[in-house]
């Protein structure tokens, strides 16, 4: 009877260690007008979780996500059903200057972006192997990077593209990879850049002519009216 109990633990501990541990799925949507919406889903065997962060419930996710995305300004939404527990956590950034400047991983180092005119290219650089090696213990099995692009890529080395989606696909197997995507960014020739009193502004080429337009008629309604005003004098 004890060695069937005994079997029985075993087998459930072995189970625990092998079957699909935490998976992450980081999804990145550069939108048409430049703005970009960050998700990241992580999916785990709650038990299995609590074990290796030595954490219970919303605490251990927590610090799953700290390791991944340490900013307080992301709102998590989780839940846990069937043993297996998913949390999500999204935000939505004004262009990709601000997405870079906020950006911070244990996973990777600072993203770096370089401009050249509407050519654009995002890198970034793993600094670890999953699954504990290293000098620090991410405790991640599966990372998958999705980047969805509106524009033209002109160079990637995804692991898959799919449509306009580009995707890179990280395990414990695999070396530390690196991350690079160049594309242009069309909506970079319809913005114009002001400077008023040191300060840069953009705008909208469309924007910039009806404001001309604009202030052209009114310059030749006010012209109409000031000599209307002479000739009546008179």
């Amino acid at each position: 009877m004890k060695r069937v109990i005994i079997f029985k633990f075993l087998f459930v501990f072995c189970l625990l260690l092998f079957t699909s541990g935490c998976s992450i799925d980081y999804n990145l949507t550069i939108n048409e007008d430049s703005s970009i919406n960050e998700n990241i889903i992580a999916s785990e065997q709650t038990d299995r979780m609590e074990a290796r962060t030595k954490l219970k419930g919303e605490q251990a996710i927590n610090y799953l996500y700290n390791m991944f995305v340490p900013n307080d300004e992301y709102s998590l939404d989780y839940k846990e059903e069937n043993n297996t527990t998913e949390a999500t956590v999204s935000y939505v950034y004004e262009n990709i200057d601000e997405y870079i400047s906020k950006f911070s991983s244990d996973v990777f180092d600072k993203i770096n972006i370089a401009k050249d005119n509407d050519k654009i290219t995002i890198y970034a650089n793993q600094k670890q192997k999953l699954g504990g090696y290293g000098s620090s213990s991410l405790i991640y099995d599966e990372i998958n990077v999705n980047i969805k692009i509106p524009f033209d890529v002109i160079n990637s080395n995804a692991d898959n593209v799919k449509g306009n989606v580009y995707t890179w696909n990280i395990n414990k197997d695999s070396e530390v990879k690196t991350i690079e995507i160049t594309y242009k960014d069309k909506s970079i020739k319809n913005k114009a850049t002001v400077s008023i009193n040191d300060k840069k502004y953009n705008f909208s080429y469309e924007y910039l002519i009806l404001g001309v337009g604009v202030v052209l008629i009114l310059s030749i309604v006010i012209f109409v009216m000031i000599n209307n005003k002479k000739n009546n004098v008179v």
